[in-house]
């Protein structure tokens, strides 16, 4: 990581740690960036992998829109959908966020989820969503 995204990595790393289901789901914090952010979890067992997907996707999409609030305003998720785009096969989820639009009541972001096997990836669900402030 940059030495420039430090005061991100400040302000995202403590609401990564308060998501005690991230924490029980072994998910770990990749790269953080202005209007991005990347998860990263274990999959250890296929059927359970859509769950995943959506837990992963909002939590991307929450933790990218993050680094754009200024100040002490709030986001709530107000809606969210998840596309599965077909089938997988792989170890580890990766969960890619980002910011599209941030305006002063609304954030839309959208995260990319990918299936991991080794040295490959494989595109396998999206995830759009709709964020509003609360305060």
């Amino acid at each position: 990581m940059k030495m420039t995204d430090q005061s991100l990595l400040n302000k995202i790393q403590p609401l990564f740690e308060s998501r005690e289901l991230l924490s029980h789901l072994s998910v770990s914090l990749g790269k953080v960036d202005a209007g991005q952010c990347e998860l990263v979890c274990p999959l250890t067992e296929s059927g359970a992998a859509t769950d995943l997907f959506a837990v992963l996707g909002e939590g991307a999409v929450q933790l990218a829109a993050a680094t754009v609030v200024k100040g002490d305003i709030r986001y709530e998720m107000a809606e969210m959908k998840l596309n599965i785009l077909g089938a997988f096969e792989g170890d580890q989820i990766l969960a890619q966020g980002r910011v599209l639009k941030s305006g002063r009541s609304l954030i839309v972001a959208e995260a990319d989820i990918f299936v991991l096997n080794g040295a490959s990836r494989e595109h396998c669900a999206i995830v759009m969503s709709t964020l509003v402030a609360t305060s």
